[in-house]
């Protein structure tokens, strides 16, 4: 029954799994208070009844108490033993055949001080980024400096504009990802159509 619980609170999302946890904790603690209750009571009542009683429910949370130690023992264990399992695999890749001669039945392993990476620096990228271009190679007009006077189409170029929102984060610091496509080329499809751009 703890194995079933546990495994039922594991997987939980963290909030409830807590929550689930505080009350199965304060379930078995009232029910423990509550049987000393019980067994004072009992022991006042009837003389050495409440002993009986006490040490019956005692031996029934004691049962369940060493089940739960021995199967974490044993969950442990098993954790350990996987570990080791993979800590065996690695020392036969890590050795890469360096076997010296072996003493008593023993292979020696050797492991030497190959390098099997390298440290080095590279040139320097510039990662800013830059001002998209037009067909004609000329810089394109950021949305803000563009003239549209409410309108969607450029009143100097006759283009017209889109924004699109390509990503967004949300949270405490918002982000979004905006692009604004015009339709300069006519030639030119890049997947919204043709004529427009980016």
């Amino acid at each position: 029954m703890v194995r079933c619980a546990s495994i039922w609170v594991a997987g939980l999302p963290p909030t409830q799994a807590a929550g689930q946890t505080a009350k199965m904790t304060s379930a078995a603690t009232i029910g423990i208070l509550i049987d000393i209750v019980i067994s004072v009571v009992l022991t006042l009542a009837a003389e050495g009844a409440g002993l009986f009683y006490l040490a019956a429910r005692l031996a029934k949370y004691g049962k369940i108490i060493l089940n739960a130690v021995t199967g974490f023992v044993k969950a442990v264990f098993n954790i350990i033993k996987g570990f080791m399992g993979y800590v065996s695999k690695y020392v036969a890749v890590a050795a890469r055949g360096a076997v010296s001669a072996t003493n008593q039945g023993v292979a020696q392993l050797r492991f030497d001080g190959k390098r099997n990476t390298t440290v080095r620096t590279s040139k320097r990228l510039d990662d800013a980024a830059s001002q998209s271009r037009t067909h004609d190679g000329k810089s394109a007009a950021a949305a803000q400096d563009t003239c549209v006077n409410g309108c969607p189409v450029s009143m100097v170029t006759g283009e017209e504009l889109l924004t699109l929102t390509d990503g967004q984060l949300d949270g405490l610091l918002p982000f979004e990802w905006t692009r604004l496509y015009r339709t300069s080329a006519v030639e030119t499809d890049s997947r919204l159509g043709y004529g427009w751009s980016h």
